[in-house]
This record gives structure tokens, C-alpha cells and sequence, in this order.
């Protein structure tokens, strides 16, 4: 734990490597790429919410943990609408 609390904050998104090949595909996978990470981020604030609305005996440290993760989701749903529609011009 002390060399974990230690090291830089390490966030690596798998999505990222898709965003970083777009203009190599067609505008039509563009925007099927773009609609599946979009739906997934959907999925994951929504199982979020769902967790953290059926386990209110969890831990402070989990409900935050829980929490944090919602709030990243929340962000990250915010960037690719705002990506999409710097993008892709919609």
C-alpha cells in the first residue's frame, strides 16, 4: 500500500486508443465507435446507480469508492457528447 499511495495516478482509458485511430476508419464506423462507447459509459453510470442504491449497509470507504466511480462516469458520459459533437459535427 505505502508504494501504492506513492506513485502518480495512473488512468488509462481503453476507449482512448479507439479515439485515437478515428480518422482512420470511415465516418459511418466513426459513429457507430463513438455511439458504443458512449452506451457503454450509459451501462456503467447505471449499474453504478443501481449499487449504490441497493447496498446502503456498504462501508464509507466502498460507498465512496461507489461514488467515486459514479462521478467519473458522469464525466467521462460529459466528454464524448462534448467529443462527439466537436468531432463529428452533430
Amino acid at each position: 500500500m505505502e508504494e501504492n499511495a506513492g506513485k502518480a495516478v495512473n488512468v488509462f482509458l481503453d476507449f482512448n486508443a479507439v479515439i485515437m485511430n478515428m480518422d482512420l476508419v470511415s465516418d459511418d464506423l466513426k459513429a457507430g465507435l463513438l455511439d458504443k462507447i458512449e452506451l457503454s459509459l450509459d451501462d456503467m453510470k447505471k449499474s453504478l446507480e443501481v449499487n449504490i442504491q441497493n447496498k446502503p449497509d456498504i462501508s464509507v470507504i466502498g460507498k465512496n469508492i461507489l461514488q467515486q466511480q459514479y462521478d467519473i462516469s458522469l464525466i467521462l458520459t460529459e466528454w464524448i457528447e462534448k467529443f462527439k459533437r466537436e468531432y463529428m459535427g452533430d
